[in-house]
């Protein structure tokens, strides 16, 4: 199959399965974000083929793979947004008590471990549900549950309420 006939087939794939795409879309990055990476992930495949590569056969199944790494990009760039947004509240609060607690989020996240400071931060501070803390570490959703419990669990013994 030749370019030309290989652009036609995206563009008459992407005319068919295009409300398919943009469920999918909607379902995993939301409606705001949807018809970008919907279009992103047309381009891209055009682009790929420019470049030779792209789908030689079964243009559809291509398609849905570069609209779901789309959605894989897009929510990674929105969490490190609400990463960084969490760590630029938490140095705005850093303090102690009177008896040299911490005060501050980061102060009391610094007590637990990496895998502990991620869940907490993320349940507690920026308020995400257990399943979208699960979605975004790659873990399941009781993993989250026993995690946060751990974490808890230790700032109590260590005399920090959470």
């Amino acid at each position: 199959m030749g370019r030309a006939a290989r652009v036609g087939a995206v563009g008459a794939c992407f005319e068919e399965r295009r409300g398919d795409l943009l469920r999918y879309a909607r379902s995993r990055v939301g409606p705001a974000a949807a018809e970008d990476v919907v279009a992103e992930a047309v381009a891209a495949t055009l682009a790929a083929i420019d470049r030779g590569a792209g789908p030689r056969e079964r243009v559809d199944r291509y398609l849905f793979v570069a609209v779901k790494h789309g959605c894989h990009v897009a929510i990674r760039r929105r969490v490190r947004e609400r990463e960084l947004l969490a760590a630029q509240r938490a140095a705005a609060r850093i303090g102690a008590d009177a008896d040299g607690h911490p005060t501050s989020s980061a102060e009391v996240l610094e007590l637990l471990e990496g895998r502990q400071q991620q869940v907490l931060a993320l349940r507690a501070l920026e308020g995400w549900s257990r399943d979208e803390v699960a979605d975004h570490l790659g873990i399941s959703p009781d993993a989250v549950s026993a995690i946060t419990y751990r974490a808890r669990t230790r700032l109590r013994s260590l005399g920090v309420a959470s």
